[in-house]
């Protein structure tokens, strides 16, 4: 054997710890699993992170820019403080391409009219405090949802007579087919009017609105009272198309005293944040299957441990800023003007119980100390 080693050994460490741990791991270990809902749903491990909306995109993605091909429109916009006070606003006619209207300075459009009638449709956006506010806002389109006006014929020609093939056969007395007798309808031609406002913090308080036959129609109430008190007359509209007629209101007190009247079960509200003293009448009611009012169940994940003296429902108010959830006494009206009959419910939570949720932890989850709930898993909705 070798009288000495091949090499010392080092007489210090070959590098250095670093000097100070750094401020923050670059990433969190997966510390609870995801819940796997007894409902069904099923998605990817994503450690109970919130879903962050994005607002803006949401907005955005209803607004048809009507100056553009293919429509050739009009833009009207108003930028002086209190430039359009109790004035109509121009108006947009059937025969328009479609109109953009811009309200972009305070009380820019204070207790204005706009009449929108293009086949088309209009936008409103209205981006500072008062800008829209006590506006009354009008839109219909004047041609039928159906164009059968014009019925079209058949270009039919007498045909030649049929020749039998026996030489000694007479020719046919009469066409062996005949004209239609009556014209035939042309296609059915569905209209594509399109509506959207938006409305900032303070800037759409005590707005009117009366939107009749249109295909589709958003409304976005983004900042705290954006839709005050505004009032949305909903008309003929959802026996048409399937489901294309959204309010959403995406921060505290949005939408707070907002009253809205509907004709069928598909005018959709979407509550993302609580606002108080909300009123759906839709002569339907509240539909779970059909979406009438979703309360923002799918982007939020509270953090459940197990056997440690939990209550669910304080973490999921905790989740929002005023400890109120998104649907917290929001009142649906089910009137019907046939017979003036009526009825009401209110939107209330019913919570999983701490119970159910630690004997999983003793069973499917024994490995884990917590999980995490998406709320859509753990949160059943009633009105009553």
């Amino acid at each position: 054997p070798s009288a000495a080693p091949t090499r010392a050994p080092t007489r210090a460490p070959s590098f250095s710890p670093s000097a100070a741990p750094s401020d923050a791991p670059t990433s969190s270990p997966t510390t609870c699993p995801d819940f796997i809902s007894q409902k069904g749903n099923v998605y990817e491990t994503i450690d109970g992170v919130d879903e962050v909306l994005n607002v803006s995109q949401m907005v955005r993605s209803t607004f048809i820019n009507f100056t553009a091909d293919p429509y050739s429109g009009e833009q009207h916009e108003f930028s002086q403080v209190a430039e359009k006070i109790n004035d109509p606003l121009p108006y947009c006619a059937p025969d328009s391409g479609g109109c953009n209207y811009v309200c972009s300075n305070s009380a820019a459009c204070l207790d204005a009219d706009i009449d929108c009638r293009s086949v088309h449709g209009c936008t409103l956006v209205c981006s500072l405090d008062f800008s829209c506010d006590g506006l009354l806002f009008v839109a219909s389109s004047e041609d039928p949802f159906y164009n059968t006006s014009a019925p079209t014929t058949v270009n039919a020609t007498t045909p030649a007579p049929v020749i039998a093939s026996n030489t000694s056969a007479s020719p046919t007395l009469s066409p062996t087919f005949s004209p239609t007798l009556e014209p035939t309808l042309s296609p059915l031609q569905p209209r594509n009017t399109s509506i959207h406002i938006e409305c900032a913090e303070d800037a759409c308080q005590g707005m009117l609105i009366y939107i009749t036959e249109v295909s589709s129609a958003h409304i976005h109430c983004v900042g705290t009272r954006a839709c005050k008190d505004m009032e949305i007359h909903l008309e003929e509209i959802s026996s048409y198309n399937n489901s294309n007629t959204t309010i959403t209101c995406y921060e505290e007190e949005a939408c707070m005293g907002m009253k809205i009247f509907a004709d069928g079960r598909y005018t959709r509200l979407k509550m993302y944040a609580h606002s108080s003293g909300v009123v759906l009448n839709n002569t339907f009611g509240w539909s779970f299957d059909d979406d009438t009012i979703t309360c923002d169940l799918h982007s939020k994940y509270v953090q459940y441990v197990f056997e440690d003296d939990n209550v669910l429902e304080g973490l999921v108010r905790a989740e929002y800023a005023s400890g109120l959830l998104p649907c917290e006494d929001l009142v649906v009206q089910c009137k019907d003007p046939e017979d003036d009959s009526s009825a009401n419910c209110t939107m209330k939570y019913q919570f999983a119980s701490e119970q159910s949720l630690d004997n999983a932890g003793r069973t499917t989850y024994s490995q884990s100390r917590c999980v995490y709930l998406l709320l859509a898993d753990t949160i059943n909705l009633q009105c009553e």
